[in-house]
């Protein structure tokens, strides 16, 4: 894959730099091979009792090497990257081998009683140790109470009604450089050399592990028109990654290491409905709930903060006891003892979030959509503080009053900045739209007047994706990142792209 950016030394953000115009050429280079050996057996002891056995190996490998050419000071009406008089090249190259293996043995006992228990094995260089196998057990079952004598009386009401538990263990592996300490190039009078990075390398970093447990329900009711879902869940992360600081005395500022532990816990919930079902008209509905809760139990290293761009604008912090998605700023509060700490402004974690799908089937034409509602959460929005220098924010001119002085909103936030940073964390509720859809099976007897037999179906279709919005923050949208679809700190606003509003058009048919 190539890249190619040019910016000419005319343009007017690049007239006041040091070297007016700018010639980017990236070329990225992937290498991915892979094999998968798997084996399996089925053992029938009776007509209702088997057994499934398998097992498998695994190799990956992934080569990742990226250039990039950067030159500056570019002569004008030249584009390419010899013509500069600043020219640097850069180079990444991330190479990583992945070997693994599991065994797992299934038990189904006259389709009442399902068992599963097993076990996976996983090596990888971005471990310490190479060579290690870290293990990974998972154990399940379930009962189908609904197939034994004592549920009849309640079939009028639950047809099918099955309780399940299951346990799983599983690994997250560090990054590909923790273990090593690079080396950054260094030129001192034209002699070339190697200088330590401020990262140091931490020789015997292993993967963070995962450990859940959930339980839960499958429920089916008015002969199945109606089904019910629950899920409780618990994991607890120990081994967590983390970028502890250094003493300056180390030659080094920061070194990923295994310093903590997490606790989640949350529950699943799904029902779904049949209101309508006739040889014409059929109406599916189905309501998802999701809540989550998590906090850092253990933590080896001071709390720290992590994420936005710094912390009198808002940032997360890690803190043992605290959720991973704090939000903290300039504001602090005194302890008991006189000690004093951050203050926790928001979090980012939602208090829940639902959805909504529905879908109509009438002849041959079916309509979709779906909404989801989130509910809490909170967002850094320095959009908000962007315009506020600009004096163009929405409500910049409204008046409050505070301690007898009446002055204009954006006047006050801007005089607390740098003390307090609550006036630009908000609230992340909304509803959306998130897919409406319709699609049509052409019948038969209407195309095939124009191409005869060689189509054996024909559907057409229209479909729209986050079309509608209801929310009460005064961003452009509260699930919009400056920093991605990252695990800690995505939810920071500067007035990005927000999400796009999509159409599609779609047509399917077979031969």
């Amino acid at each position: 894959m190539e890249n190619r950016v040019f910016s000419p030394p005319e343009l007017q953000s690049e007239r006041n730099a040091d070297q007016p115009g700018a010639s980017l050429l990236g070329e990225t280079g992937s290498t991915n091979s892979n094999l998968y050996l798997n084996l399996t057996h089925t053992l029938n002891i009776k007509t209702d009792v088997s057994l499934r056995s398998s097992a498998g190996l695994q190799y990956e490998n992934q080569d990742l090497n990226y250039l990039l050419t950067e030159a500056r000071g570019l002569i004008v009406t030249q584009k390419n990257v010899d013509q500069a008089a600043s020219i640097n090249a850069y180079q990444n190259r991330h190479i990583q081998r992945e070997r693994g293996f599991y065994i797992q043995e299934e038990l189904d006992l006259q389709q009442k009683i399902y068992l599963t228990l097993g076990m996976r094995g996983d090596a990888s260089s971005a471990n310490g140790d190479v060579d290690k196998y870290y293990l990974f057990p998972k154990a399940s079952a379930s009962v189908r109470l609904s197939e034994y004598g004592f549920w009849n009386s309640l079939a009028s009401l639950s047809n099918e009604f099955k309780l399940r538990v299951a346990y799983g263990e599983t690994g997250n592996l560090p990054i590909v450089n923790a273990k090593f300490t690079s080396l950054t190039p260094l030129n001192t009078g034209g002699l070339a050399g190697l200088l330590p990075s401020t990262r140091r390398g931490s020789a015997d970093i292993r993967p963070e592990r995962t450990k859940e447990l959930e339980v839960g329900f499958d429920a089916a009711f008015l002969d199945e028109k109606a089904s019910l879902n629950f899920t409780w869940f618990r994991q607890d992360v120990s081994d967590l990654l983390l970028f502890a600081d250094l003493p300056a005395s180390s030659g080094f500022t920061e070194e990923v290491i295994n310093g903590g532990e997490m606790e989640t816990s949350g529950i699943e919930l799904s029902l779904g409905l049949i209101p309508i079902r006739t040889h014409k008209l059929t109406w599916n509905s189905r309501v998802n709930f999701y809540k989550t809760r998590s906090t850092i139990t253990k933590l080896l290293v001071d709390p720290f903060n992590k994420g936005g761009f710094a912390t009198f604008l808002g940032t997360y912090r890690i803190q043992e006891g605290w959720s991973p998605t704090s939000i903290v700023g300039s504001e602090m509060v005194e302890l008991p003892d006189g000690s004093k700490e951050h203050k926790i402004l928001g979090d980012a974690t939602p208090d829940f979030t639902m959805s909504f799908n529905n879908s109509f089937k009438f002849k041959n034409a079916e309509l979709v959509f779906l909404w989801e509602w989130q509910n809490g959460g909170a967002v850094i929005n320095l959009g908000k503080l962007i315009t506020d220098l600009g004096g163009t924010t929405a409500d910049y001119d409204e008046t409050i009053t505070v301690d007898g002085q009446t002055m204009r909103m954006g006047d006050y936030r801007l005089s607390v900045l740098g003390t307090q940073t609550a006036p630009y964390i908000e609230d992340a509720s909304y509803w959306k739209l998130r897919e409406l859809s319709l699609n049509i099976n052409v019948p038969k007897t209407f195309y095939a007047r124009f191409i005869g037999d060689a189509v054996s179906y024909l559907k057409v279709g229209i479909a729209g994706r986050n079309l509608l919005m209801f929310t009460d923050y005064s961003g452009y949208d509260p699930e919009v990142s400056q920093f991605g679809n990252v695990a800690i700190g995505r939810q920071v606003d500067t007035i990005p792209y927000p999400s796009s509003r999509s159409f599609y058009f779609n047509i399917s048919f077979g031969m």
